[in-house]
């Protein structure tokens, strides 16, 4: 199952200014924020799914700029077809589930509910909001210097490979960071992940020293809750 999708456009860490805008909010995606974007409806989360919707209007009337790593792209990739192949089974054991019910009702009502459960595809609407998202995300490409400084915190155990190895979050993280520390100030930039496990204080909302550290060094911020994400992009769009 090939994607029929890319990213925006794909630009080296020393292009970052040469391309990213540097005059509205940036939102630099973990991989777990794009990857299973696809699963929300099964997993009942529609107030993220409203969230989504929100920050993807924005970045589509060129408000909010959006940008990620290429282990992030590569990693989207690698597990689409799985990911969706599984949203799909989810999706038809719920309609199963949902026709059981209906078979409760005489007719003509169940024929009626059975057609309009046939109808349910909210596996090709998550999608859709995916495809859009990348379409509208600048990638940057990791390089050496962004892979020794991956390698140097996993070694010495620094978040998010504090509790474990974790050279791909790393790598991701000091992509962001470097982002962050190159694009001028005052420009507000947050990383946005759903990964409590390795970035925040016994999976809290508050990250960990080393990871508040590296924010406030680079003068950017952390979040880990999608509404929080959409207060904290609201408010500096109201700044505007």
């Amino acid at each position: 199952m090939a994607l029929t999708y890319k990213p925006k456009k794909i630009i080296a860490a020393s292009k970052v200014t040469e391309v990213i805008p540097n005059n509205k909010p940036v939102i630099f995606w973990d991989t777990c924020m794009l990857i299973y974007i696809i699963s929300l409806a099964v997993r009942n989360s529609f107030a993220e799914l409203e969230s989504y919707n929100q920050i993807l209007t924005w970045i589509e009337n060129n408000q909010v700029t959006s940008v990620t790593s290429s282990i992030v792209w590569e990693e989207y990739t690698q597990h689409f077809a799985e990911n969706k192949a599984k949203a799909e089974d989810d999706q038809n054991r719920l309609k199963t589930v949902l026709k059981s019910y209906a078979d409760c009702i005489g007719e003509p009502k169940k024929s009626r509910i059975s057609d309009v459960i046939d109808l349910i595809d909210l596996v090709t609407i998550l999608e859709d909001i995916e495809k859009r998202i990348w379409q509208n995300t600048y990638v940057i490409k990791d390089n050496a210097n962004l892979r020794n400084n991956a390698h140097f915190r996993v070694l010495h155990k620094m978040s998010p490979s504090k509790k474990k190895d974790q050279y791909k979050d790393s790598l991701i993280w000091v992509t962001f960071l470097q982002m962050a520390s190159t694009l001028p100030s005052p420009l507000f930039e947050v990383y946005v992940t759903a990964n409590k496990e390795d970035f925040c204080v016994n999976k809290s909302p508050n990250p960990q020293d080393e990871i508040k550290n590296d924010c406030q060094i680079v003068k950017a911020e952390i979040c880990v809750e999608l509404k929080k994400l959409v207060n904290l992009i609201t408010r500096e769009l109201g700044r505007g």
